[in-house]
């Protein structure tokens, strides 16, 4: 699996039209449930088009690793969280009642996380966007708080301010 999502994230066209070919099976499955109940999107984005292919999950690593709030360990760029938070007086601000983890932004192989290319995505909206209103499961509570801490790292505390995570669980 690692090695298919190396080669997509380089975008090698077999990789890229096998990933693509099961997203849009799944994104068409979306469109005909939610279709059911009267919604519909004017567009969807793809996270690879405005946060891998045009550099900008590299260029977050790289900015990140200019603010000293990185290190490397064992070739992969970690980004420390809690001196971020230190640094910026975040823990009252978001009621941080815990110690946050490193947020891991890119493997030793290269290849970037998933938070990391969503604060690249986060980015993008940005330019296009005064606010931006995440709704994503509450398992993504801890990286949509690293993404907002990292904002913070990069000097985009405004842009953290208005960044919104509301979240939804899972009813059994």
């Amino acid at each position: 699996v690692a090695g298919l999502l190396k080669r997509y994230e380089y975008k090698d066209p077999a990789a890229v039209s096998l990933i693509r070919g099961l997203c849009e099976a799944a994104i068409e499955g979306f469109r005909e449930t939610l279709g059911r109940v009267g919604i519909g999107f004017d567009s969807w984005d793809w996270e690879s088009e405005t946060a891998s292919w045009n550099g900008g999950a590299r260029e977050v690593v790289e900015r990140l690793s200019g603010t000293g709030f990185t290190r490397l360990e064992d070739g992969t760029v970690v980004l420390d969280c809690e001196a971020v938070i230190e640094r910026f007086g975040l823990r009252e601000k978001y009621g941080i009642r815990t110690e946050v983890p490193p947020l891991t932004l890119m493997r030793s192989d290269g290849t970037t996380l998933y938070t990391t290319r969503d604060i690249a995505y986060t980015l993008w909206k940005f330019g296009r966007a005064e606010r931006v209103i995440n709704v994503i499961s509450i398992e993504q509570k801890l990286p949509q708080l690293q993404l907002k801490i990292a904002l913070h790292a990069l000097g985009r505390g405004a842009d953290a301010e208005r960044l919104m995570h509301y979240s939804y669980e899972l009813v059994h």
